[in-house]
């Protein structure tokens, strides 16, 4: 059986910082996302938050100045050999709330530098 692909939006293989947090009160955790799109990313973690966590995530791209943030909802959270050995543990995330500014920061600053690289 073949497996239908779900995503909404192509997605970009990057590295590309990713701090993200639960709770305010919460220091942000600092990792990568390796792949992105305009409606979410993947970040490579030994600690995922589970799925249907709500996270705030700030974007740190290598191109000009500033945070791309928002809110994010984790879709999927896999830990260290959950699947199989080569698999990589970390948390799908979904976008919720960007907005427009930082939805198009990500495409100027994030997805169109990593698609022609």
């Amino acid at each position: 059986m073949v497996a239908t692909e779900q995503r909404r939006h192509p997605r970009v293989n990057t590295a590309v910082l990713v701090q993200f947090r639960r709770d305010i009160l919460e220091d942000y955790r600092v990792e990568y996302a390796t792949d992105v799109s305009r409606g979410g990313l993947f970040v490579r973690t030994d600690r995922p938050h589970p799925a249907g966590a709500l996270v705030q995530i700030q974007l740190v791209p290598r191109s000009g100045p500033g945070l791309i943030e928002g809110l994010g909802r984790v879709v999927r959270a896999t830990r260290p050999g959950e699947i199989d050995a080569g698999s990589a543990a970390g948390m799908a995330i979904e976008f919720l709330d960007f907005d427009r500014e930082m939805l198009e920061a990500l495409e100027r600053r994030v997805l169109q530098p990593a698609a022609r690289a």
